[in-house]
């Protein structure tokens, strides 16, 4: 499963948790936290962890996606195509 997949069916599945006002649309440029993000942390953290999950799932190796180096920057904006380009990293490293 490509990341981009792989992330719009982690989002599904936490969209399943959550009430229509705080269901999280994917879109490239959809601030996942930082100073424009309107995801709470609780979502963040159950998607990180649905990403994680899935991925693991998928292709048998555990990855850490909240890390500190991810939060080492608080006025740092991060998307879901940051979030698309660090899943193809984390893909080539293991190739």
């Amino acid at each position: 499963m490509n990341p981009e997949n792989l992330i719009k069916y982690a989002v599904e599945r936490v969209n399943e948790q959550l009430p229509n006002k705080k269901k999280i649309v994917f879109k490239k440029n959809l601030h996942i936290f930082g100073p424009k993000s309107k995801l709470d942390s609780l979502s963040i953290v159950n998607l990180f962890v649905e990403i994680e999950n899935q991925y693991k799932k998928k292709n048998k190796i555990k990855i850490n996606l909240l890390n500190d180096k991810l939060f080492s920057n608080s006025n740092r904006q991060y998307t879901f195509k940051d979030l698309i380009m660090d899943l193809n990293k984390k893909n080539n490293e293991k190739n």
